[in-house]
């Protein structure tokens, strides 16, 4: 059986969605971060930089893609084509359901210096800091985040779209 993928960002492709770049200054910290276009190891993307830091509560630098589009019913997850630093890095998914800022859906990936598929079922995200369940329909926005741990973050993504079967 053939992957089928449902295109949310391709380096390729334009997107009614646009990326944005948050960190913890938003709430007092004092974490930076760039966010901007970018060619790596030869494919065009778009690349996250940034400097954790724990000091005055903070903590992370988020590079965040508004959902546009319903997604797929038949959907079962994210993939992503990513290449960073080697550091954890967290994906946040966020719902109509979710009230306050630091609530999300959670999962994690580790990208190489060199770029990899990730394939992130829904069934592995953890809810936090929400007792909701996470409903595919309410999907509003995907954040891929450096977070809890202070110093350099470096991602670069050329690829993030829905898919529906197993790999």
């Amino acid at each position: 059986m053939t992957m089928q993928l449902f295109d949310l960002y391709h380096h390729e492709y334009p997107s009614d969605s646009e990326w944005r770049l948050v960190t913890d200054q938003v709430m007092g910290g004092i974490s930076t971060g760039k966010l901007m276009p970018s060619e790596y190891q030869g494919s065009h993307c778009l690349e996250m930089r940034g400097d954790v830091s724990l000091e005055n509560n903070g903590g992370f630098v988020q590079m965040r893609f508004a959902i546009q589009q319903t997604p797929p019913e038949s959907a079962i997850g994210i993939y992503l084509e990513a290449a960073g630093n080697q550091i954890i890095f967290g994906m946040h998914l966020r719902t109509l359901s979710l009230d306050a800022p630091w609530q999300s859906f959670r999962s994690s990936f580790r990208p190489a210096l060199s770029w990899q598929k990730f394939f992130l079922p829904f069934s592995q995200f953890k809810a936090h800091r929400t007792e909701q369940d996470f409903l595919l329909p309410e999907l509003r926005s995907i954040g891929l985040v450096s977070i809890g741990e202070a110093g350099p973050c470096q991602l670069f993504v050329r690829r993030m779209a829905f898919y529906q079967t197993a790999p």
